[in-house]
């Protein structure tokens, strides 16, 4: 029998291609005594593999897995085969589907890219040298040369096109688990809130199912009593509703599918208490989970029921109090001090039974509560009350420090990795609330801030000052999106941003608040990471850059957040084809003011009935001609223009006019001192001026006479300012000098370029 041939460089070349040898096998006569060429393929292959797979092995740092070296490498094939093997790897001078666990390569032919099956990976070399340096192996998203074999399981075209598509935004939106969490909880919030005004009801019908908790002895409780109620994998509990034949197997809430030929890039969302027994954690990659628990079944989200689960829910509770606080779509805080001495009962898990019981009888959702006497023991004591059951701390100092002692400090609300690589820089260790609470409050204080430090010191011996009932404003809102963000042009991210303009500005609107600074973050792929990342039309390995403006009014328009969002882009000039996230948040919110409500209406108002109204009294006395040269040398300065033009004037004006109507006297007087500080360039001053005279108007003025004046003063001053930006934009073109015209005339030419808009009153 004939011995195939074992040149190691047989692979490389053309003329010992595949196909190659097979037709000179097929033209011998005969054939090497193989029967068939896959046969004599399979012995070729096998000792080659004897050959090549042998020497010293220096550690088993690949074992289990075997590479394909296609095309020129650095390091090259000859040396990337001597590290794999000395490191109980296998390498393969052929590839073989499922066999074959990575192709190695520094680049590769569209032709063959288009080929690859989506389970097929190929890595650039540096995976092999970095994880030999590091003595482990890499994470090979990072050193994926092509991305493209997780598609998304969607068929939506919006997704697919990514931020380039009009609908991207609210497609993702609707598809986001992350955004519905914070959306219902914002729900929640305004939803309580809302139930709390209304004042409370004559009677809590659902309070009647707890007579058989009424203690005939009752006197008054020693303290009050609060709950918090956790649901148990909710997400899980809600899916296995419609599907009791999962009840008791391994359960995930995730993207993709559970047999999905993919990597498995999807974070799980949820998962149920038999699938963590097998080390499965939310938010775990789909692919690791599975490493974990093979027999792990995946389900798709299912939106709309949570929606209708969790408002469920709050309505059961809101059977028996109003006094909730929200924390979640399934999370809440209930005051049960309240119920108690309604129905002059003693028995607090009484109580929280019942409750447990309608609630599963209604959603078939189990929950969990965790009772004491302040939020944080309630929610520490949600931990011991897991799964489906209840746990009550007793308000007793003894019962609270016995409960406290093995509290793990990372479990405090508000302690994350932070605080804990504070904490660690201590010669001591500090793992639980017992070592915590041995530490002095002004060590802690100057280890971590005057306000954490004593809150950790309170929360370590189970002290917390939380109210249940929060009036606190909301401090942001905001639109993150990293998914799918793939622009080649500033027309295309405008395009964007004007989506992402339009929902933030939803949001303002529901909150009935305004915002005064805008942050813009950008996340810019790094300079090594891979164009296509692991995940299909996901972010990868970035680079965050952020940039803020405060604006000097509170604002509510899609219009301005759009101006000024543009701006920070072109503040940042980011690499257009490197952004792979795209963030704006709003913040320093602040309420919408009676006054700012009253005068949206009455600008309404004004619209409405402007067409009824004679103008020709109001019209100003200033020849037109001095407005088509508005340039300081090319017109006559009125004497006494510097003593016209201080505010004063116009503080006065308001003074003595403003509770009387409106003369012409009063009238020229206004349009000639805002005139003058248009055609100076005094775009600050104006701007604050008109503020102000709006202002007094709104508040003080008993004559609708002030509305027209101010109505036509606002129409006279833009007209101005408009020609008055034509003129300079035509005699001073964009990127021409202008150190040697006045500063005025640079200021306002600047003013109207920056803000993209005509109007010097907004």
């Amino acid at each position: 029998m004939a011995t195939p041939s074992t040149s190691l460089g047989a692979s490389d070349s053309p003329s010992t291609s595949r196909a190659g040898q097979k037709r000179r096998w097929e033209d011998q006569s005969h054939r090497g005594g193989y029967e068939s060429f896959a046969q004599y393929m399979r012995e070729k292959n096998r000792k080659l593999n004897e050959q090549i797979n042998v020497g010293s092995v220096k550690s088993d740092l690949f074992k289990g897995i075997s590479i394909y070296v296609n095309g020129l490498t650095d390091p090259p094939a000859l040396e990337l085969r001597h590290l794999i093997v000395q490191h109980g790897g296998e390498y393969h001078t052929y590839y073989f589907y499922e066999k074959t666990t990575y192709t190695i390569a520094s680049n590769l032919a569209s032709s063959k890219a288009s080929k690859l099956r989506k389970n097929e990976k190929v890595l650039r070399p540096s995976w092999i040298t970095d994880s030999i340096r590091e003595g482990k192996l890499k994470p090979e998203e990072d050193y994926l040369l092509l991305g493209n074999e997780n598609e998304p399981d969607s068929s939506s075209n919006a997704l697919l096109e990514g931020a380039k598509n009009p609908n991207f935004l609210s497609e993702f939106y609707s598809r986001s688990r992350l955004h519905l969490i914070s959306t219902m909880a914002q729900e929640m919030r305004q939803w309580v809130q809302k139930l709390r005004s209304d004042g409370e009801p004559m009677e809590y019908e659902s309070r009647r199912r707890l007579e058989h908790l009424v203690d005939q002895n009752f006197t008054e409780l020693k303290s009050s009593y609060y709950g918090h109620f956790d649901f148990d994998c909710f997400f899980v509990s809600v899916a296995l509703r419609k599907r009791p034949d999962l009840i008791g197997k391994p359960v995930a809430i995730t993207h993709a599918r559970t047999n999905s030929s993919g990597p498995g890039y999807s974070e799980l969302a949820s998962c149920s208490y038999e699938a963590r027994k097998y080390g499965v954690k939310n938010g775990m990659l789909m692919r690791d989970a599975l490493r974990h628990c093979p027999q792990l079944v995946c389900l798709p989200y299912e939106f709309d029921d949570y929606r209708a689960t969790s408002m469920a829910i709050y309505q059961i509770v809101a059977g028996y109090t109003h006094d909730m606080r929200a924390i979640s779509c399934d999370e809440m805080y209930v005051d049960l001090s309240a119920i108690a001495r309604d129905k002059q009962i003693t028995d607090i898990m009484g109580i929280v039974m019942q409750m447990r019981k309608d609630i599963n009888a209604a959603t078939g959702c189990p929950v969990s509560v965790g009772i004491g006497p302040n939020l944080l023991l309630a929610r520490l004591a949600t931990k011991k009350a897991k799964p489906n059951g209840q746990y009550m701390v007793e308000n007793d100092p003894y019962a609270i420090e016995n409960f406290m002692r093995d509290v793990k400090v990372a479990d405090l609300p508000g302690v994350g990795y932070s605080v804990l690589s504070k904490l660690d820089t201590l010669n001591r260790v500090v793992e639980t609330c017992a070592d915590l609470s041995r530490i002095k409050v002004e060590t802690l204080k100057k280890l971590i801030g005057e306000k954490i430090g004593k809150q950790l010191h309170d929360q370590s011996r189970g002290i917390d000052y939380t109210q249940l009932i929060d009036n606190r404003l909301r401090q942001s809102v905001s639109c993150d999106i990293n998914y799918g963000i793939r622009l080649t042009t500033s027309e295309e991210f405008s395009n964007f941003i004007k989506t992402v303009a339009d929902e933030l500005y939803s949001k303002l609107k529901a909150a009935e608040m305004d915002a005064q600074s805008i942050t813009l973050k950008l996340l810019i792929r790094s300079p090594d990471a891979p164009v296509n990342p692991a995940k299909f039309m996901g972010c990868g390995r970035c680079d965050a850059h952020t940039k803020s403006v405060q604006l000097a009014n509170p604002f509510c328009d899609p219009v301005v957040i759009h101006r000024e969002v543009m701006m920070l882009y072109e503040a940042l000039k980011p690499p257009i084809a490197d952004i792979r996230g795209i963030g704006v948040q709003l913040t320093k919110l602040c309420r919408k003011s009676a006054a700012s409500i009253a005068l949206q209406k009455r600008k309404d108002f004004f619209v409405k009935r402007k067409r009824n109204i004679n103008w020709d009294f109001l019209l100003p006395k200033v020849p037109e001609k001095k407005i088509e040269l508005p340039i300081r040398e090319k017109f006559d300065v009125p004497s006494g223009l510097k003593k016209c033009l201080k505010r004063e004037v116009l503080r006065d004006i308001v003074e003595t006019s403003i509770e009387k109507v409106v003369d012409r006297k009063t009238t020229n007087a206004v349009l000639e001192y805002f005139y003058y500080r248009v055609l100076l360039s005094d775009v600050a001053t104006t701007r604050n001026d008109y503020e102000f005279l709006e202002n007094a108007v709104f508040d003080r003025a008993k004559s609708d006479s002030w509305l027209c004046l101010i109505g036509h003063l606002k129409e006279q001053v833009n007209r101005i300012a408009f020609l008055q930006f034509l003129h300079l934009h035509t005699m001073f073109p964009p990127g021409g000098n202008l150190s040697r015209f006045p500063l005025e005339l640079r200021f306002i030419r600047r003013h109207c370029l920056l803000y993209c808009t005509f109007s010097i009153v907004s």
